[in-house]
């Protein structure tokens, strides 16, 4: 008799829950993106939105709400009803770096949200101007030891995740060599292939372009196994054990409070999107390492995550702004 009494109270506790997920969603749900149109982000977010509508029964709509690194598309997430129709995809770099770097908090990174999936990740590299009389890592390095300070990197802007990674990148070498901040990723790479700078921290995707014309040079991967577009460059770690680099998956989060039932309707429609055999190649072209986490995966990368970036942004010697 107990255990019959437990049965339905379980029962009348999960009836609810599953009608909540079969529901779900009974409307087009919005994906509000930190990044304009037209860049890694966006195409990325397309292409899974596309998919993963068909599997929800509902349009999945991308909504580029770009500007203070990430802040005003989180913000608006984090003020949304935890029902699933608001969702946001960003950057896990962009999603702690503007936390670390504002002194006035507009949200707390990990509290304020539901983590949903871990989609994919940028493959990234290390590219040199062809002025350089450089190769690999080891030949890099033993040219910025031999003159200090006179090699330069750039990135997208002070405290960027391009920014951190070549600061880590200096801490693991042990060489000094000169940040210069760009407002965006084209011009740094315009300055790259005329030699106006030395080399550059970047995701493949716009790189490809330029390494396969000849007009810059590709020395390194910073992902954990080489790329399959270039099998012949090596990774960083093969040459330099001591260097990580960041983080820069992009993640699908909700509000803080989600349901669990839509949480994982969402990343079942999210991972089946990724994964899917007219998806996956598409994004591996552009340059993404696809994959698709369960939300406790996610979650688990998020605390890691806080912690590896507070140490970075710290490292740097940025101060919130």
């Amino acid at each position: 008799m107990p255990r019959l009494v437990t049965g339905l109270l379980l029962a009348v506790v999960l009836h609810p829950l599953a009608a909540l997920a079969q529901a779900y969603p009974a409307r087009p749900v919005h994906l509000i993106i930190s990044f304009p149109p037209g860049g890694p982000t966006d195409i990325a977010a397309r292409l899974i939105a596309t998919k993963a509508s068909e599997g929800l029964g509902q349009p999945l709509l991308v909504d580029n709400r770009a500007g203070g690194g990430g802040t005003i598309a989180a913000a608006a997430v984090v003020k949304a009803a935890p029902d699933g129709y608001t969702l946001l995809l960003t950057p896990v770099s962009t999603h702690f770096i503007s936390y670390f770097v504002l002194r006035a908090k507009p949200y707390d990174p990990i509290a304020d949200f539901t983590p949903i999936c871990s989609a994919t990740d940028g493959s990234t590299g290390i590219a040199v101007t062809n002025a350089l009389p450089v190769k690999s890592i080891p030949e890099l390095i033993d040219l910025a030891k031999r003159e200090p300070g006179k090699l330069t990197y750039s990135s997208a802007g002070i405290g960027t995740l391009f920014h951190l990674t070549g600061e880590l990148f200096k801490q693991a070498a042990g060489v000094n060599i000169l940040h210069v901040p760009y407002k965006g990723a084209g011009q740094a790479l315009v300055d790259l292939q005329s030699g106006q700078i030395s080399m550059t921290f970047s995701i493949l995707a716009p790189l490809v372009t330029y390494v396969r014309s000849g007009k810059v040079r590709l020395i390194a991967v910073m992902d954990e196994a080489r790329y399959r577009g270039y099998p012949d460059v090596p990774t960083v770690a093969e040459t330099l054990p001591g260097f990580k680099k960041l983080g820069g998956s992009l993640g699908f989060f909700g509000p803080a409070g989600l349901p669990r039932p839509i949480v994982q309707r969402a990343n079942a429609e999210i991972a089946r999107a990724v994964l899917a055999p007219e998806v996956r190649p598409k994004l591996e072209d552009f340059g993404f390492r696809v994959f698709a986490s369960t939300p406790e995966e996610f979650a688990a990368s998020l605390k890691t995550s806080y912690e590896v970036f507070e140490k970075a942004v710290r490292g740097a010697g940025i101060k919130p702004d």
